[in-house]
């Protein structure tokens, strides 16, 4: 009895001091699982560790907010808006969906109906979600006894095309061609020299990326990706899952990374 206590105490220890073991357990719970941290006086991070722990973003300019992923769910999408409200009260202009996938767009009818917020997704992924979404919903209810299925079909504010520059080009968003799903984003801040892509940046020794046969069609735009954006003036890289915080060599790691996917 005392060996088998002495082994949940070691297990307890390393979920909470190793961030890789506890960022990829998934957690099944109604808590206030929502983090917001500033980046600077513009950028938060915003973490979402209702089941596997996702990381997005808010841009709060001088008159208005941008939310680039909703959450994983209502849920999230309750806890992202209410702490957003607690930063300012400027008016919240649009939620871009950084991929069509539910753990960044599971939040939308929160957005959506509940705080009038509008959604856009880009044209690739428009489609994609919506084709999906049943089958997500089941999935989720099938893994969590505390996911509540939302059968109703999301409805969007607009289509994005291949690149769109907001706020005087202080926010660029382009589609870097499909690689893990259609539609997936990146999004781009210059003057932050900041770039966030959800799941496109991860880092491989903590997040370990499988690639099916269909998404290896695709790895040679994820290449292109990585090369375009090396050229680029990037000095922080935010993760889509995982630890969020990364520096420029993160982008090195992933081609090293994916090359090794080449010769299979």
């Amino acid at each position: 009895m005392l060996k088998r206590v002495f082994f949940l105490f070691l297990l307890n220890s390393y979920c909470i001091y190793n961030s890789s073991f506890y960022y990829n357990i998934p957690r099944d719970t109604h808590s206030d699982l929502v983090k917001v941290s500033s980046i600077n006086e513009k950028l938060y991070l915003v973490e979402d560790f209702n089941y596997w722990k996702t990381n997005t973003l808010i841009y709060i300019s001088k008159e208005k907010v941008y939310f680039f992923g909703t959450g994983w769910s209502s849920k999230s999408a309750q806890q992202i808006l209410w702490k957003a409200k607690s930063l300012t009260t400027k008016e919240f202009q649009g939620v871009f969906l950084i991929a069509p996938t539910l753990d960044y767009s599971g939040g939308i009818f929160e957005f959506r109906i509940n705080e009038n917020v509008p959604i856009y997704i880009h044209k690739a992924g428009y489609s994609y979600l919506l084709l999906e979404w049943e089958k997500w919903q089941e999935e989720m209810k099938e893994k969590f006894q505390s996911w509540i299925i939302e059968r109703q079909t999301p409805s969007f504010d607009g289509l994005l095309d291949d690149s769109l520059e907001i706020e005087n080009g202080e926010i660029m968003i382009f589609y870097p061609e499909e690689i893990f799903v259609p539609g997936n984003l990146v999004v781009y801040f210059p003057y932050d020299k900041l770039i966030y892509g959800g799941n496109l940046f991860f880092d491989p020794d903590e997040y370990h990326l499988y690639l099916n046969s269909r998404q290896k069609q695709f790895l040679e735009n994820y290449k292109l990706l990585l090369r375009k954006l090396k050229r680029l003036d990037i000095e922080i890289i935010i993760s889509g899952k995982g630890s969020p915080y990364h520096k420029k060599n993160l982008l090195f790691e992933i081609e090293k990374y994916l090359n090794s996917f080449s010769s299979i």
